[in-house]
């Protein structure tokens, strides 16, 4: 028994309506952009078109894309792991929601590391000015 498995470009309404009805606003947002840049990579097809491979692919090509903001510098590690989390987010909402016999192909694509931003500790003298 073949189950044909829903397009991502149909499954990222759905979950943006499912995210606008469940999550904090900044949450919905944040979904809201990533799957704007998702479908760059993965309009048109179907959730099981979508591997572990083609999701490496998309960390590997976001990463090296410039900031919009400024393109002396290319995109986060934090940012392609938002990303890839709702990615990640999107295909369980759709397993869970259709009853999908499927797993999520996704799960096991790790994420970026993450450098911590540099913190700048100020001296009395420093914030006094």
């Amino acid at each position: 028994n073949l189950v044909k498995l829903p397009k991502f470009d149909d499954m990222v309404k759905e979950f943006l309506s499912y995210s606008e009805n469940h999550h904090e606003p900044r949450t919905y947002e944040l979904h809201d952009d990533n799957c704007n840049t998702l479908l760059r990579w993965f309009r048109g097809k179907r959730l099981d078109e979508i591997s572990p491979k083609l999701a490496e692919k998309f960390k590997e090509e976001r990463s090296q894309e410039k900031c919009s903001n400024n393109k002396e510098r290319t995109i986060s590690p934090a940012t392609v792991n938002r990303g890839l989390t709702t990615l990640k987010a999107l295909y369980n909402h759709a397993i869970n929601i259709h009853e999908l016999p499927v797993k999520n192909s996704t799960q096991k694509v790790k994420y970026q590391e993450e450098v911590p931003k540099e913190i700048k500790i100020l001296t009395l003298q420093e914030e006094e000015d």
